[in-house]
């Protein structure tokens, strides 16, 4: 039985590769998208989102096999330090969350449902000071 788990991450990537002005969103965090960035992500780079996998459990056990599972994923909104970072966090959120609400919450079929966990904000990153929000997604899915 093939995993759903990376199509569904790959969808979400693809998702999120379209949040520009130009297709209708509040911001181009769509121009910067990565998937499990090891590295700081700089001033220069933002707007930015990181898409991430961290955790899944199982729901629903079939002839002793795990079939349904509930991923998490977790989209990191980075904005540069300044006068109005908070202002293009919420920006990007609210632009997360359009994409992921207002799209198809099956992600081309690879999925039963998508449901929205919550957001959180601070700053991160050591020396480079970049305000960062993480949105989390519940995405349930069968393995077929």
């Amino acid at each position: 039985m093939p995993d759903n788990r990376d199509a569904i991450v790959d969808a979400v990537v693809a998702r999120m590769q379209g949040i520009t002005v130009a297709n209708g969103y509040l911001t181009d965090a769509g121009q910067h998208v990565f998937r499990w960035r090891s590295a700081d992500v700089a001033p220069t780079e933002c707007p930015a989102i990181d898409v991430r996998d961290p955790d899944r459990r199982p729901l629903g056990l079939y002839n002793n096999v795990v079939r349904d599972w509930e991923l998490a994923v977790e989209c990191s909104a980075f904005a540069s330090s300044g006068a109005d970072t908070d202002g293009v966090l919420n920006r990007i959120v609210a632009d997360i969350l359009k994409a992921v609400l207002d799209g198809d919450r099956t992600w081309g079929g690879l999925a039963i449902k998508t449901t929205f966990d919550n957001d959180k904000k601070g700053l991160d990153q050591r020396d480079v000071k970049v305000g960062v929000a993480i949105v989390r997604f519940l995405i349930q899915y069968r393995k077929q």
